[in-house]
This record gives structure tokens, C-alpha cells and sequence, in this order.
């Protein structure tokens, strides 16, 4: 398999798979031993556009640029293999019992391993492609000649680097690059263009030399303040700055891969800067989960289908990477005195230290108050059922009519917040806020004929689909005040008519 992806970069991908399977059956089929293994090769290369000083991209003259001259940026391979053995217990042993039942055994062990594309540490490196195994065993149950059916799976899933569902905005971490961007700003405004009237009475306030940055924001009446010397902690110049926050700040490989640079004439300055591509904290999880599924062959024309599953899940190891790097910058912001001043200059006045620990420290330890604990984030039931009819005779021969119905449990759509030992604002995990379960349902109504001297067949079929269900907006997002900050639209009601033809 090969794929392509574009823009704004370029990125390819060619997977190759090998397997084989093996069967065999034994004791007159009542043991079947089931045997597959596969060997997935991935190869991924990945190229980034050339920015251009206006901000755009050139990318079709950037072909040649390819990351490590031509060879792919992810090339791994993954041997998978499962293993499955079901036992029918002979009907010679059951066929005394009452309502002619038949059981059967299963347990299986299967291994994954899912090709991605490139996903990068914060330090940029190349994340390895998920993969894990799962464990099943169960049983069947057949009643009735088979006319009714259970069948019971308990199931374990461990995976390893899969993309972290608590950890999914990096950008966060990066917040150093958005202060020296803000600092550039603050240094093109301080500096008053050719026509500037040095006699205007506002002229200190319009352009804010970087020694009068401690008098306050101009914006803010009562300007001057009283002299705060911390607003500019050691520094002396814009320029000393930006220049400690793009080289002094972050690690030595984060700080590479960004490329932080101040471009443009005196005056109209910006920061430029690569991104990282593929930004992503990864994490393990284990899931554990239980499922039945029933089938009732209640008549030749009536059909009932209902199954039920529970499922949880613990997510660890996810964190590994960015505590180390947030310490690091949180010990470089304080040794080089860049913690206390203003995040951007005179008015930009919330401190950096603050800003650093209100919107990077204060979700990471949220993040991590959320490890090894069962997640509430995903919906522990889930329900369905489906049914059919079909009339096979009589003046309606041919019509049919049925429905499903779907039930899924409430998932929680965030935490109330509180402080912990370090004073940072963390979930509780104990009291989340949920939103509402959901039920849905669909309708269906079909007539079944032959037309064309009984040559063809033809189907008609209506289909409704959400019939059943509110219309109420469903809560995604809660705030750590309790009001609802994002929302979705119920799924839409909607039908559909199809005609089938059967040559």
C-alpha cells in the first residue's frame, strides 16, 4: 500500500504486508486451532516546505530536500501473530439436556501492530508506531436448534504508544517561543516611524523605550506607575530578550528543530520559526471490557439481534518526555530571569513565570493526576438491539418492516478544579461532570419482489434513520465552573429510499 499526503509539506508512505494462516480441526471438528502470523514493513518519508520571508510555502521546488538525505524518517516492521482455539463440546453430552442446548469454549491471544504516520516528541524525535496485544475467552451457548443464541467474550487489550488522549495540545509547551513573538512586537512598536512627532505630548507613551517598561501599561489610566523593576528583571535591551528566550530557553533539540530567528527591517520585525511536525505524547493503555451478543430467530420471518458491552480503560506512561522538559524550562526561565518579567513588554503585563505555570505546569499535573486512574472519559456501557420482520406469504408476501435501537451510558465532559500541594490547579478526578446518556433509534420499512417475468428481483426500501431521539444539543466540553463551554448538534434526522437489483 502506498499513500501520499499534502500540503503543506509533503509526506509518503509504502507499507508492505506478508501472512499466512493455518487451520486445523480435530476430534471430528470439535477442537479448532487457528494459527495467522504477519509481518507489516512501513517506510515513511517526510519532507517540510520552504517559508518563505511572507510567510507562505514553496513547496514543488523543495522535493530534493528530503530529511535525511532521501532516507525515510520512520522505516520500522512489526511481526504480529494470533492464536485461537475453539472447542465444540460434542452433542452427545448435551443432547439429553433440556431446550437442546450446545456450548462452545473460545480463547484467543492476538498481537497489532498499526503503521502511523510520523508523530514527534517534543524533543523531535520519532514516535514508534502503536502496537499491542489482546486476550479473549468466552463461551457460546445455542438454544432451540439454534434458534436462539448467546454468546459471552470477556476481553484485555494492553497497547503501547498510542497518541495520548490527555495530553493532546503540545503547543502549550511552546509557550517561550510565543513570548520572544510578543517581545518582537513590543520592541517594533517601541520604535517611532520617520514621521513621528517627537513634540507630540503622547510620544513616551507611543513608543515605550525598554527602560520605561517598568513605569507600567500607557494603556491603563493612572500611567506612570510606580517603578516596578521586576517588569524587566536583569535585562537592558528589547533585543537582550529575545535573544535569551530564543537561545537560553530550551533544550538543545527542541531548540534545533524550531529554528527561532528574527527576521524583517528595524521596525517590522517577526519571528520566524519551523514548527515541529507530527507533535504529539504518546501513553499505554490497558483496556478490560466484557460483551454478550444474543440472537433470536424467533420465526422463519421474525428476527431479534441484541448485544451489550462494558468497557474501561487505564492510561500510563504517558508523560514520560514532557515532565523532564518542563522542568527544564521552568529552571532555565528562573536562572536566566526571564520568570518574573512581562510576557511581552509594556502592555503584555502578565508575568512569564505565571503564564508558564497557569497555562503549561497547571494541565501537565492535570494530565498526570489522571494516570493509572480509570478514565470517565470514555462510556463504560453500550447497548443495542435490532429487529426484523418479513412477511413470507399471503396478500403482503414480500414486505418487511424493522428498527435498531442504540443506547450509550454518560461520559464526563470535564472537572471541577482544585489546588494541590504545589498550589497549581489540578482536576478532581473524583467529581467530573457528565453529560447525558444517549439514545437513538432507526426505522425501516422494505417489499421484496420479482419483476421482468420473474427474471429479476428488486427491493424497496425506507429507511429512518435517528427516528428515535431528542434533538437537544449534546455537552462535549464542560468548564471548571460547571457551565458548558462546547457543544454538537444531535445526529440528524434524516431518510433515505434505496431500490436493489438482483440479476
Amino acid at each position: 500500500m502506498r499513500s501520499l499526503a499534502l500540503w503543506p509539506g509533503r509526506s509518503l508512505q509504502e507499507i508492505t504486508s506478508k501472512g499466512f494462516t493455518w487451520q486445523g480441526r480435530f476430534f471430528e471438528n470439535s477442537l479448532i486451532l487457528t494459527y495467522g502470523l504477519r509481518r507489516d514493513s512501513a517506510a515513511t518519508w517526510q519532507i517540510d516546505p520552504i517559508k518563505l520571508p511572507d510567510q507562505s510555502y514553496l513547496v514543488e521546488e523543495s522535493w530534493e530536500n528530503w530529511k535525511n538525505d532521501g532516507a525515510p524518517v520512520l522505516d520500522e516492521s512489526g511481526d504480529t501473530a494470533t492464536k485461537q482455539a475453539v472447542f465444540h463440546i460434542p452433542a452427545r453430552f448435551t443432547r439429553n439436556l433440556p431446550l437442546n442446548p450446545t456450548f462452545s469454549l473460545h480463547y484467543s491471544e492476538s498481537e497489532n501492530f498499526n503503521p502511523a504516520s510520523v508523530r514527534r516528541s517534543i524533543y523531535n524525535e520519532v514516535w514508534p508506531s502503536p502496537n499491542g496485544e489482546t486476550t479473549e475467552y468466552g463461551f457460546t451457548v445455542n438454544l432451540l436448534d439454534n434458534r436462539a443464541s448467546f454468546r459471552f467474550n470477556w476481553y484485555e487489550t494492553s497497547s503501547k504508544a498510542i497518541t495520548n488522549p490527555n495530553m493532546r495540545n503540545l503547543w502549550m509547551f511552546l509557550w517561550p517561543r510565543g513570548f520572544a513573538q510578543r517581545w518582537v512586537n513590543a520592541k517594533n512598536a517601541s520604535i517611532p516611524p520617520p514621521d513621528a512627532d517627537p513634540n507630540d505630548p503622547d510620544f513616551d507613551k507611543k513608543y515605550i523605550k525598554f527602560e520605561d517598561i517598568p513605569y507600567g501599561d500607557p494603556n491603563q489610566d493612572g500611567y506612570p506607575f510606580e517603578y516596578d523593576p521586576t517588569a524587566i528583571g536583569p535585562f537592558k535591551s528589547y533585543d537582550e530578550v529575545i535573544n535569551t528566550l530564543i537561545n537560553d530557553v530550551f533544550p538543545e533539540a527542541t531548540k534545533a528543530a524550531l529554528n527561532m530567528r528574527v527576521e524583517g527591517e528595524l521596525g517590522t520585525q517577526s519571528l520566524a520559526s519551523e514548527n515541529i511536525p507530527g507533535l504529539t505524547s504518546v501513553a499505554d493503555v490497558v483496556s478490560e471490557g466484557f460483551e454478550v451478543e444474543s440472537v433470536f430467530n424467533i420465526s422463519k420471518s421474525w428476527r431479534l439481534t441484541f448485544n451489550a458491552s462494558k468497557t474501561e480503560a487505564i492510561f500510563s506512561n504517558g508523560l514520560k518526555e514532557l515532565f523532564p522538559f518542563a522542568e527544564y524550562v521552568t529552571e532555565r526561565l528562573k536562572a536566566t530571569g526571564l520568570w518574573g518579567i512581562y510576557e511581552g513588554g509594556p502592555r503584555d503585563t502578565t508575568r512569564i513565570g505565571d503564564r508558564w505555570t497557569n497555562e503549561t505546569l497547571a494541565p501537565l499535573r492535570g494530565a498526570a493526576s489522571k494516570e493509572g486512574t480509570v478514565s470517565t472519559e470514555l462510556r463504560k456501557w453500550r447497548f443495542n438491539a435490532v429487529t426484523n420482520y418479513t412477511i413470507q406469504e399471503g396478500r403482503f408476501k414480500g414486505l418487511g418492516f424493522g428498527g435498531a435501537i442504540r443506547w450509550q451510558d454518560k461520559v464526563s465532559t470535564g472537572y471541577p478544579l482544585e489546588r494541590n500541594e504545589d498550589g497549581l490547579l489540578v482536576p478532581v478526578l473524583s467529581n467530573p461532570f457528565y453529560g447525558t446518556s444517549d439514545l437513538y433509534g432507526d426505522l425501516w420499512f422494505s417489499y421484496r419482489t420479482r419483476m421482468f417475468d420473474d427474471k429479476v428481483g428488486v427491493k424497496f426500501q425506507l429507511n429512518l434513520y435517528n427516528f428515535i431521539g431528542d434533538d437537544d444539543p449534546m455537552e462535549v466540553t464542560t468548564n471548571p465552573d460547571g457551565q458548558v463551554a462546547i457543544i454538537r448538534a444531535a445526529p440528524e434526522k434524516r431518510w433515505a429510499f434505496t431500490t436493489t437489483f438482483d440479476f
